[in-house]
């Protein structure tokens, strides 16, 4: 298997070494949240980091290659606030973040730097875009990855679920991920318990009427879809088409 570059587990030399050869960093993203009764409040993290991997072993096998800077732990993440458990930061400041984040990357000699934000709810990516845009203005080549909204709903005839355009959150295939990658954090009892939740399917009618978190947008347990349709093997199919469209994002800011 490919050898990864992980900044924080990498000496300050060898990173130096790394920037000598590629300008090219990727930044995960992803906020401790509830992810219904049945997964971790990490599953956004877990998702960033794996699209961010299989990214770089796609990279490395075209002679590209990327450092992938330590997670971003923290992000703004609203629709779940109701649940404990979660953590929500301003989006002042995590644009701010990403903005100093990416400025410090470019001095380390990686100026082109990619977002990828396992979290994919409005107002955290748009606080991303602008601590992109801000991080760009001090000559770095900094954007955020477009995969849930460019690449996701194209792949979704993956999914065994009856209605996979209302699974936003925590249902079959953010499942399948955990399964695939953390199987022992998916708490089994809780998951065969839960009833199928296409409420979502009204999201643009709830949000109209006010709706900001899941409960006020019809997952009352933070949840939607039918997570006991997950298999570890959707996951597979799903992320290795995720982690290429992802790679080829990152490829474009190496020829922007």
């Amino acid at each position: 298997m490919t050898s990864l570059h992980h900044m924080e587990r990498m000496t300050y030399p060898r990173i130096g070494q790394l920037a000598a050869r590629t300008e090219l960093a990727l930044l995960p993203v992803g906020p401790p949240e509830a992810h219904g009764p049945h997964l971790p409040v990490g599953t956004d993290l877990l998702a960033a980091r794996e699209l961010c991997d299989r990214a770089a072993r796609k990279l490395a096998a075209r002679r590209t290659e990327c450092l992938i800077a330590p997670p971003l732990a923290y992000c703004l993440a609203e629709a779940a606030s109701p649940f404990p458990g979660t953590v929500t930061v301003r989006s002042e400041v995590v644009a701010a973040l990403v903005e100093d984040i990416c400025r410090s990357l470019a001095r380390s000699g990686f100026r082109r730097v990619l977002v990828v934000s396992g979290h994919a709810e409005g107002e955290n990516l748009a606080a991303l875009r602008a601590g992109a845009e801000r991080a760009g203005e001090g000559g770095a080549v900094v954007a955020v990855s477009r995969w849930y909204t460019n690449a996701l709903p194209g792949l979704l005839h993956l999914l065994d679920e009856d209605h996979p355009e209302c699974d936003i959150h925590a249902g079959e295939w953010e499942t399948a991920l955990v399964m695939l990658r953390a199987p022992e954090l998916v708490d089994g009892e809780a998951l065969a318990s839960l009833p199928a939740n296409w409420e979502a399917c009204r999201i643009s009618e709830l949000r109209a009427a006010g709706g900001r978190t899941f409960p006020e947008l019809g997952a009352p347990e933070a949840y939607c879809g039918d997570p006991r349709r997950a298999k570890p093997e959707t996951a597979e199919r799903l992320y290795a088409a995720l982690g290429e469209f992802v790679a080829e994002e990152a490829g474009s800011l190496l020829r922007s």
